[in-house]
């Protein structure tokens, strides 16, 4: 991503341009400079169900269609109460405030501290959950409600190579079709000594599993980049409070 800064101190991100870059140089991007002032998001969480728990969580934003992380204080991406490297962590209200977001386009991106999964996530009765937040023009957002329910599935499995156990395979868990532009329930695991492996907080859905013996971001991981290993992969469904099994066989390096 390219970003621009302001020169108060500390320095204020004021643009933020996904750019995507292969085996070429990249030349001539013009990076717009927004006339718009940075936003502030508030939120908070709730769960399904009780009005007695409060969940524990931190909260970040992802520009959509970028792989850099929305950052936090200290350089300009934006900041909150209990901000560590670019997370914003709950009040114990379960509120949560994050600062100087510039406009763009952005996924919200949930890290919980007990089980459980996003169920919900709206604005002003808009269900942002899958679309993301849009303040492409600087718009003004209401307050953030996401929704968590405490019946998220189970997926577990063992890993071979061979006729033996794989430990310490790279497990990656990514949704089935595949998002281009979300990370949005993107999960990964390393096999332990007897090959075996666990994801917990998964929410319903159709997945796919796979296991390589060399880690890689999974953030960068698009359907192209699967289809070659399509036969290695195992696919799981899950409901809520679902736990699946699945075999997996390493992928063998080229």
């Amino acid at each position: 991503s390219a970003m621009t800064f302001g020169r108060n101190a500390p320095p204020q991100m004021l643009t933020l341009v996904p750019v995507i870059v292969t085996d070429h140089d990249v030349e001539g991007m013009v990076i717009p400079n927004t006339p718009h002032e940075p936003a502030t998001i508030t939120g908070k969480f709730k769960m399904e169900g009780s009005s007695d728990t409060v969940p524990r969580a931190t909260v970040s934003l992802q520009p959509l269609g970028a792989t850099l992380p929305f950052r936090g204080p200290g350089n300009g991406f934006g900041n909150g109460p209990g901000n560590s490297n670019g997370n914003v962590h709950t009040q114990p209200d379960g509120t949560f405030s994050i600062e100087n977001v510039v406009p763009g386009k952005y996924e919200v991106q949930v890290s919980l501290q007990d089980p459980g999964y996003v169920k919900a996530i709206t604005a002003g009765g808009a269900d942002l959950l899958k679309a993301g937040i849009d303040l492409s023009q600087g718009q003004s957002l209401p307050p953030l409600e996401i929704l968590i329910s405490s019946k998220a599935a189970t997926i577990q499995g063992t890993v071979n190579q061979g006729d033996d156990p794989a430990a310490g395979a790279y497990v990656p868990l990514v949704p089935e079709p595949l998002p281009a532009d979300s990370q949005r329930l993107r999960m990964s695991a390393t096999s332990d000594d007897s090959g075996n492996f666990s994801f917990q907080g998964v929410a319903p859905g159709d997945y796919r599993v796979y296991a390589w013996q060399e880690r890689f971001p999974l953030r960068i991981i698009d359907a192209a980049d699967l289809q070659p290993y399509a036969s290695y992969g195992a696919s799981a469904s899950v409901e809520e409070n679902d736990q699946k099994q699945v075999e997996l066989e390493v992928v063998p390096l080229p």
